[in-house]
């Protein structure tokens, strides 16, 4: 009731030009806003979008019924009226089906969210009892290998679930959180590549350190690139390929880059290679079947990002990925 009170209200103001070819959204603020609470509700009642839609069309047909069934005398006003009153309808149809999908996404991420950080304690709990199992040094060969592999599967497991939780907290909170502390960025380094040999220990790594390393980061983040860059080095590149990882000082900025050999990357693949959720298809036969969600460049950049730093790509025979860092986020 409170929509159709709006769109009368609005019917009653003077016409623009303007607002009749759809220059301004800003105009009758109520209808806008009595259409999103009317999104809401009927979300809140668990009505599908398609349900919300249907209700505007039975309201605009009713209307427009009713019109016609009256007599008008003066019929060039009744069809400007009725003109003014299908853009009133289009505009709270507009702004119903916008607040509908918005909120709809929302419950949805907050949902995968706590689903994923929920997942994180038995991902644990397995993960230590599989190490549990193979420090006890009383398993035979084969059960042992069997941990061993529970154990490295785990640890796959948190990694994607860290990827999901960090990806909902982007999209439900904006920029990337960080706590930026003085750091040492060869000590970083060193860190992801622990994590790496850890998941990947038949994969070698060649690291180079050079210049000035100190500055004010957050260094679980920049480790949680690192390893997110080499893991997407491993799955795409050569399997007997090398893969370097540099970090270089400058004057007032440090550079981290992972490089690895294999197919290039296209021009059309670089354009969406940071997007979410953009799986890559660039390797004949993959390093490791279901990868991840396909997440890892995404929270790349966006822990770039909020350190006022950049990522970029170069592909041809070797693919580098590069990191351009302030020594303090900005």
């Amino acid at each position: 009731m409170r929509l159709v009170e709006q769109i009368i209200a609005d019917m009653r103001q003077p016409q623009t030009d303007a607002k009749a070819i759809g220059d301004m959204p800003g105009n009758a603020p109520g209808v806008s806003a009595a259409a999103r609470a009317h999104a809401e509700q009927r979300l809140s009642l668990g009505l599908s979008l398609s349900d919300m839609v249907a209700e505007y069309r039975a309201l605009r047909a009713s209307v427009v019924r009713h019109w016609f069934s009256l007599s008008l005398d003066n019929a060039k006003l009744s069809t400007r009226q009725l003109v003014r009153f299908n853009e009133a309808v289009d505009q709270a149809l507009t702004e119903s089906i916008t607040c509908y999908s918005h909120s709809l996404q929302r419950i949805r991420d907050i949902s995968v969210g706590i689903l994923a950080h929920d997942l994180r304690t038995p991902l644990g709990a397995i993960a230590n009892s599989a190490q549990y199992l193979m420090l006890k040094g009383e398993l035979p060969e084969q059960p042992l290998r069997a941990a061993a592999n529970i154990h490295r599967s785990s640890q796959r497991a948190q990694v994607i679930v860290g990827d999901l939780v960090e990806f909902t907290r982007i999209r439900l909170g904006g920029m990337l959180p960080i706590e930026a502390r003085p750091a040492l960025l060869d000590q970083i380094c060193e860190h992801a590549l622990t994590e790496i040999d850890a998941l990947h220990p038949e994969q070698a790594v060649t690291a180079r350190f050079s210049g000035d390393l100190a500055g004010v980061w957050d260094a679980a983040r920049i480790e949680e690139m690192l390893v997110n860059l080499l893991e997407n080095a491993i799955d795409h590149g050569r399997q007997d390929g090398n893969i370097t990882l540099e970090a270089i000082g400058h004057d007032n900025t440090v550079t981290l880059s992972v490089t690895n050999e294999g197919n290039p990357i296209s021009p059309e693949d670089r354009r969406t290679l940071f997007d979410p959720l953009k799986r890559q298809n660039r390797s004949p036969t993959p390093r490791r079947a279901g990868a991840g969600l396909g997440l890892g460049l995404f929270i790349a950049r966006e822990i770039a990002t909020a350190h006022g730093g950049s990522i970029s790509v170069t592909s041809s025979h070797l693919t580098c990925f590069k990191v351009t860092l302030p020594r303090k986020p900005l």
